[in-house]
């Protein structure tokens, strides 16, 4: 994806750079997928003074690189950097990291199973009333 004029971004090394825009989840509703694939990757984030994570600082290909852009923060600074192998979406520009596997629900059988709730609540007059047989 094309970068929009002035957006640029600080290297490890400082120097400045351009990169492709990240393509953000929504845009991908719907969208062939092509050039995406499952990677295992290493994330480096921030915490806070609690040690709780505050936010996502990027992914590395080499988990040795990852250390190494901690390792280069201020001494001060570098208690709050974490690093983790996590496995990813990516398209070698930007990464989804992926996480516990969620079973999509079988929304037809859910939804007889309320109709048929619904139903048995009904009275015989109600359930006359509405064509429905005892």
């Amino acid at each position: 994806m094309p970068v929009p004029e002035g957006l640029e971004w600080m290297d490890v090394g400082g120097e400045k750079g351009r990169r492709p825009s990240p393509v953000a989840a929504v845009e991908l509703i719907n969208a062939d997928l092509k050039g995406f694939h499952i990677a295992e990757m290493t994330e480096v984030f921030r915490v806070d003074r609690d040690g709780e994570r505050v936010h996502s600082v990027g992914l590395y290909k080499t988990e040795p690189l990852a250390y190494g852009f901690v390792e280069i923060q201020e001494e001060a600074e570098m208690s709050f950097f974490r690093v983790s192998r996590v496995i990813v979406l990516t398209d070698g520009v930007t990464g989804f990291i992926l996480g516990e596997a969620i079973g999509v629900i079988d929304e037809e059988m859910i939804r007889t199973s309320i109709r048929n709730t619904a139903l048995a609540k009904l009275t015989k007059i109600e359930r006359s009333v509405l064509g429905l047989p005892d």
